[in-house]
């Protein structure tokens, strides 16, 4: 294979798994700061208590928040996969180990998913 686009393949993976990392770990402490905030601050809790339709509000913008993480991160798995493929006969090992440090493994969104998804349920929870 031309020896740009092997070069080219491999900044699209590094950008892809970049953004699927950024995606992660913004979430995650979005999460964490919305929980704690929920946890520690008793106005706030009096107040969504109180107030029904914000209540509703908010459980349906974090339920589709929920729905947009999961769905962002199998669609940078399927990017990744797909441009990893594009590049299958390659026969060098060592680019061949690169171009895998640099995919998203299919465990990858399930895994952040299962961490994410357990926070995203516990504000659910709170908020309920």
């Amino acid at each position: 294979m031309e020896n740009y686009l092997v070069k080219e393949t491999i900044e699209a993976l590094k950008v892809h798994l970049a953004e699927y990392r950024n995606t992660v770990w913004k979430t995650l402490a979005a999460l964490m700061v919305s929980i704690g905030w929920l946890m520690s601050s008793n106005s706030t809790r009096e107040f969504v208590s109180g107030n029904s339709t914000f209540r509703i509000g908010a459980i349906i913008i974090i339920s589709i928040m929920a729905i947009m993480h999961c769905s962002t991160l199998f669609e940078l798995y399927k990017i990744s996969k797909a441009t990893r493929l594009s590049i299958s006969d390659e026969k060098n090992p060592l680019l061949l180990s690169i171009i895998k440090s640099y995919s998203i493994p299919i465990y990858y969104p399930y895994a952040s998913f299962s961490i994410n998804g357990l926070l995203f349920l516990c504000l659910l929870a709170l908020i309920y």
